[in-house]
């Protein structure tokens, strides 16, 4: 046998999944491949903690270990493991959602960290870049949102439920009346969240298809009726505040 084919029927028997390669493995294999089991549902433990945290070790763990041998990693980084854990969980637990939610709220707080960096606009920045604009120059400005932002329907309160386990605290309630959009994104270094309402989350996906100021008060004025324009006003601010927002290019600033 190559050395190349007993590489393969190594890593084969290590992460076997079938009853007759099972009943194969033993001896220093055997120890070897539930320590290589072991370092995967570690690293989900990590990445998931707060999940973990909420349903119990018990229950973590069977969810791990299914997750494992059902989409076994093919990366070469064990940082991997975790992709598509929320959808095992959803799975598992589908009158349960609030448990995939929030462990897809984990993961992408741990994801948003490798987003590219970029010149984030500041309110003061801002309106001194816009302050000779005229109605055509805000109708025509494009906003741009920084890289690595990340959006998803939910059906519970995630975010709170996130803080609330993490401050140690036992959530009273976490549901919802009907569904919203979690926001994720990173600020400087620091990761955060927090809950859209259905006009915000639209004016983001609005922003993120290249639609203009313009195109956006439209929108919301659809929406809002005289209340829209006063909307989009808010929602930039919010935005501003929270760093979503790159700089305006200086061949695209009016004034």
């Amino acid at each position: 046998m190559s050395l190349a084919a007993l590489q393969r029927e190594f890593q084969a028997r290590v992460v076997a999944e079938d009853d007759a390669r099972l009943s194969e493995i033993s001896g220093g294999l055997a120890v070897y491949r539930n320590a290589y089991r072991s370092r995967l549902l570690e690293c989900l433990r990590s990445s998931f903690e707060r999940t973990s945290t909420w349903i119990g070790e018990d229950a973590f763990a069977a969810a791990a270990c299914h997750h494992v041998i059902v989409h076994r990693p093919r990366n070469w980084t064990l940082d991997a493991v975790g992709e598509g854990f929320d959808k095992t969980l959803a799975a598992l637990l589908p009158d349960d959602p609030e448990v995939a939610e929030l462990a897809w709220l984990e993961r992408s707080l741990l994801d948003v960290f490798t987003a590219p960096d970029v010149a984030v606009v500041n309110p003061g920045s801002f309106a001194a870049q816009t302050v000779g604009y005229n109605d055509a120059d805000w109708a025509a400005l494009r906003l741009r949102l920084v890289p690595g932002i990340m959006t998803r329907v939910v059906a519970s309160d995630c975010v709170a439920l996130w803080h609330a386990i993490g401050a140690g605290e036992k959530p009273h309630n976490w549901s919802l009346d009907g569904s919203r959009t979690v926001l994720v994104w990173r600020q400087n270094l620091q990761p955060d969240c927090r809950l859209l309402d259905v006009h915000e989350a639209n004016a983001l996906a609005s922003l993120s298809l290249g639609e203009s100021f313009g195109e956006l008060c439209e929108f919301l004025v659809a929406g809002l009726g005289n209340q829209g324009v006063a909307a989009a006003g808010a929602f930039l601010g919010r935005w501003l505040a929270d760093g979503l927002l790159q700089e305006i290019p200086q061949d695209e600033q009016s004034g």
